[in-house]
C-alpha cells in the first residue's frame, strides 16, 4: 500500500497578519511517493500566513551522521546538510517558511486555502526531529559528538531560561524515515506528535493513502491523531489551567508571559505548559529571572515522596502506591525484539517502598 502523510499545524495565535504571497511563487506538486521518500503536506490552520510560519528538521543520514534535512523550494525534496565547524549552515539559516515550500495539490485536505497546503520529501533518516515555530526560526546549536566524532545538532530545551528560543512559539515532533530492507528499499516512517514534554502548539497528524486520498491507519494508531481541527491554542491552554488550577504544585506547570515582568501583574500570555519533569529542572536551572514583580514558581521536586501531597492524608504518592501492592501481583509481559516473551511478577518488597520484579 502506497501511502503519504499529512501534519497540520492547528490555530497557533489569536491575533494574527493576514499577509498574502502569490500563488505563482511557488510550483505545485501532487503528493506521489517517491523511491526511499515519503511526501509530507505541512497544513497550516493557524491564523498566521504560511509566510510566519517556519520549518526545520534535523537528525541522521542513512550511515548515523547528524545531519540538517532542507527541503528544496522547488521540488520539496529534502537535502542532507551537515553542520560545520564554521556554524554555517545554522538551524536558523536552513529554516524554511512555509510560504517558500512547494504547495500541494491533489489532497483530500479542506478547510483551508489553497496556499495553506504546502509539501515536502523526507528521505531515509533516523532520530529525526522536525519542528513547527511562529514569527522567527529555531537557533538549535551544534557541538561535538564525542561518540562518532563530528558535529551534532543539540534540540532546544525547555528548562533553561537562556535557551534562544525560549519566548518563541515552537512545537517538536519525531520525524523519521528507516530502511528496513535495503534489498527493495523497503521504509517504515517515524511520525510521533507528542506533547510529553511541553504544550505549546496543537498539532494533527493524519495519513492517507495516494491517489485515491482515503485516511489510513498506521499501526497502534487510529488517525487522524493530535489535537483537533477546531481546538485553538489559546482555548487548549485555558483549558489545561483551569485543570490544572485546582492544585497550586500543578498550576506551576504553565509558563506565564508578562510585556512588563519588573512592573506589571498583567498577564499577556502562557509560553508553554511543561510537563512536571521539566518544570523541576526549569526551577533548578543557574539562570533565573530575577526581580519580577510576579515570581515565577515551579513544581516541587520532592512531590511524590512529600507526604503532605499525597492522595492520603499523611501518605506521600510512593508510599500509597507501595501500600497497594502489599499481598498483591501484577503480571507483566515484555516483548524484546527476536526473542521470547517474558512474564514478570510486580510484588511489594519486605523493604519499604521498593517494588520488585520477578522473572516467572
Amino acid at each position: 500500500m502506497i501511502k503519504s502523510i499529512f501534519s497540520s499545524i492547528q490555530r497557533g495565535l489569536a491575533v494574527a497578519s493576514f499577509l498574502f504571497f502569490g500563488l505563482q511563487d511557488a510550483s505545485a506538486i501532487d503528493p506521489a511517493p517517491m523511491q526511499n521518500h515519503c511526501p509530507i503536506v505541512l497544513v497550516n490552520r493557524s491564523t498566521l500566513d504560511p509566510s510566519e510560519v517556519y520549518f526545520v528538521c534535523h537528525g541522521n543520514d542513512p550511515d548515523g551522521i547528524p545531519c540538517f534535512l532542507v527541503p528544496d523550494e522547488t521540488t520539496g525534496i529534502c537535502e542532507i546538510v551537515y553542520p560545520t565547524t564554521t556554524g554555517t549552515p545554522s538551524s536558523a539559516g536552513v529554516s524554511k517558511k512555509l510560504s517558500v515550500l512547494p504547495l500541494a495539490t491533489g489532497t483530500a485536505i479542506t478547510g483551508v486555502t489553497a496556499n495553506n497546503l504546502r509539501i515536502i520529501y523526507l528521505p531515509i533518516n533516523s532520530a529525526s526531529r522536525g519542528y513547527l515555530s511562529l514569527k522567527r526560526p529555531m537557533y538549535l546549536a551544534t557541538k561535538l559528538n564525542p561518540k562518532l566524532g563530528v558535529l551534532g545538532v543539540d534540540d532546544s530545551s525547555v528548562t533553561s531560561l537562556s535557551d534562544p528560543n525560549y519566548y518563541t512559539y515552537y512545537q517538536d515532533f519525531e520525524f523519521g524515515l528507516v530502511q528496513t530492507n535495503v534489498a527493495d528499499s523497503s521504509s517504515r516512517i517515524f511520525i510521533n506528535l507528542s506533547w510529553v514534554d511541553y504544550f505549546c502548539l496543537p498539532m494533527q497528524l493524519s495519513a492517507y493513502e495516494y491517489p485515491s486520498q482515503d485516511p489510513i491507519s498506521i499501526e497502534f494508531s487510529a488517525l487522524p491523531s493530535g489535537t483537533g481541527t477546531s481546538e485553538t491554542r489559546d482555548s487548549l491552554i485555558s483549558d489545561l489551567n483551569s485543570k490544572l488550577a485546582v492544585n497550586s504544585d500543578w498550576s506551576a506547570l504553565a509558563i506565564p508571559f508578562y510585556s512588563d515582568p519588573y512592573n506589571t501583574s498583567t498577564l499577556v500570555t502562557y509560553l508553554r505548559v511543561l510537563a512536571a519533569k521539566n518544570s523541576i529542572g526549569l526551577g533548578a536551572s543557574a539562570n533565573q529571572f530575577q526581580g519580577a514583580k510576579v515570581p515565577q514558581t515551579f513544581f516541587p521536586s520532592d512531590f511524590i515522596s512529600n507526604a503532605s501531597k499525597g492522595p492520603k492524608p499523611g501518605k506521600s504518592y510512593v508510599q500509597t502506591l507501595y501500600d497497594y501492592y502489599v499481598g498483591k501481583t501484577l503480571y507483566t509481559t515484555i516483548h524484546p525484539k527476536d526473542l521470547s516473551a517474558v512474564v514478570y511478577a510486580i510484588t511489594a518488597d519486605t523493604t519499604s517502598l521498593v517494588l520488585k520484579y520477578t522473572g516467572t
